[in-house]
């Protein structure tokens, strides 16, 4: 019986020992995946804010370019009813 019970507590033992090392080396695996995953997200936020940075500008220079159009037509229709009013000034000058 003695022989039973020590190759039974010697292969317990020896099955434990391999479920810890697999334990271990899941663990590992684990970690370094973690590692690249998150290696992946910073380059990605990285290239994410870049992306961003260049499309904000592109944004900030169509609106200031149609700003400037913007007010350069408002301009030439001041101008424009300047110029009607005082037409309208000379025809009702001309006419009394």
């Amino acid at each position: 019986m003695d022989s039973m019970e020590q190759r039974l507590d010697a292969s317990y033992a020896s099955l434990s020992t391999q479920i810890l090392q697999s334990r271990r080396e899941s663990h590992d695996e684990l970690l370094a995946m973690r590692a690249d995953v998150a290696g992946e997200f910073s380059a990605m936020r990285t290239d994410v804010a870049g992306k961003l940075s260049v499309t904000q500008t592109r944004l900030e220079t169509a609106i200031a370019a149609s700003q400037d159009e913007t007010r350069r037509y408002m301009r030439v229709l001041y101008e424009d009813i300047l110029s009607r009013i005082a037409l309208i000034g000379e025809r009702r000058s001309s006419s009394s």
